[in-house]
């Protein structure tokens, strides 16, 4: 007695077992892929709780297994920007030198820049391609492109706003009119959030940034229409006095 398969044309039982052979390696390439990148981000989210301290045979780790990852599977764009997250934060360490971090910013500007390739309108990937241009000293014109398109994909994330946040802050003096009026905007969305309790991450992010940068007293009018207001003027005004003692 002949099976189903046996009556079947011959091309079209071949093209059968063909696609399934493909979808069989497919899900194999998944699993893998899955495997190395969990791994991977578990050594990120340790090394990001210790305030990127570890040694660098764990940064060294989650490269390999992200490596391997994109291997398996190289069009996920998770698994690329994961990529650039890692080279970014090893550029963030205190012991990392300037032209090592630098060089640490490029990476993960090509991480990221390959990400959105397979993902255009994924705005929290332009905001790090326009931060770590930013941090690794670039020209402000290739800075503000990648800017412009993380406002256009991402400007009601949070993430997204503290990172333009920042770029607009640390790059004020160079900005143009235009510029400056699309930071100020940013700021006013991140700040405008109704966190009732307490200032959120990203208002303290905000608070600590104008300090930095010596921008408090563009910082300060835009507090009052904060619902955190009084809460972010006092940390304000505390970071000020411990940035004044420090000098």
């Amino acid at each position: 007695m002949e099976s189903a398969t046996d009556q079947l044309p011959r091309p079209l039982a071949a093209t059968g077992v063909v696609v399934f052979l493909v979808l069989a390696a497919w899900a194999g390439m998944a699993v893998m892929a899955a495997f190395e990148h969990d791994h991977a981000l578990r050594r990120l989210a340790l090394w990001e709780r210790q305030g990127y301290v570890g040694d660098d045979g764990h940064w060294q780790a989650a490269r390999d297994e992200l490596t391997r990852a994109k291997r398996w599977q190289p069009f996920n764009s998770d698994i690329k920007g994961d990529l650039g997250r890692l080279h970014e934060w090893r550029a963030l360490q205190q012991r990392t030198t300037p032209d090592v971090a630098a060089a640490q910013h490029r990476q993960s500007v090509a991480h990221y820049q390959d990400a959105v390739l397979g993902r255009p309108s994924w705005g929290l990937a332009w905001a790090n391609i326009a931060y770590n241009r930013a941090a690794g000293g670039e020209e402000l014109d290739s800075v503000m492109w990648a800017f412009e398109r993380a406002l256009t994909f991402g400007s009601w994330d949070t993430e997204v706003q503290r990172r333009l946040a920042w770029i607009g802050i640390s790059r004020w003096k160079a900005l143009g009119i235009t510029d400056r009026q699309t930071t100020l905007r940013i700021v006013r969305r991140a700040l405008s959030v109704d966190h009732t309790l307490q200032p959120a991450p990203v208002d303290k992010f905000i608070v600590r940034t104008a300090v930095q940068f010596g921008w408090q007293d563009t910082l300060r009018p835009l507090l009052n229409d904060a619902f955190t207001e009084a809460g972010l003027r006092r940390n304000l005004d505390l970071r000020l006095e411990k940035a004044r003692g420090a000098r």
